[in-house]
This record gives C-alpha cells, sequence and structure tokens, in this order.
C-alpha cells in the first residue's frame, strides 16, 4: 500500500521594482503532480495550478499606496 504517492512540487515567485522602488510589479506560479498509480488514493487530486499577480504603487515620499492583487487556482 502506498501511503504517499509520487509528487512533484513547483513554485517560482518574480518580483520587478520600478520607478526608484515606488512600483512594484510581481507574480507567483505554484503547482503540483502526483502519480496515485490505482493505490486507492483517488481522493488525492492528480494535479493542482495556482497563479497570482501583484501591483504596488507608493506616491508622496511612500505615505500613500495603492496595491492590487489576483489569484487564479485550477485542480
Amino acid at each position: 500500500m502506498i501511503v504517499e504517492p509520487l509528487t512533484n512540487y513547483f513554485n517560482t515567485r518574480i518580483q520587478k521594482d520600478i520607478n526608484k522602488g515606488n512600483t512594484t510589479v510581481g507574480g507567483m506560479l505554484t503547482a503540483t503532480n502526483r502519480k496515485t498509480y490505482k493505490s486507492g488514493i483517488d481522493s488525492l487530486h492528480h494535479s493542482a495550478y495556482t497563479g497570482g499577480l501583484d501591483f504596488t504603487n507608493y506616491w508622496k515620499g511612500k505615505n500613500y499606496y495603492f496595491h492590487i492583487n489576483s489569484v487564479l487556482a485550477t485542480s
């Protein structure tokens, strides 16, 4: 009986500062892939993916800022 199926995990994050650090744009990706081999662990998803984007803009000496982020997930 397999208790923990063969699983691959991946994640990455990237961020870029522009406008002398007053604006940042970033993104993140994650992935999980499993091989269950008919092991009776059918309750686990075979794959799952997520992605996200974020944006921040500062002004007035970084006393004010606007921030937005978004996430998309699938399995």
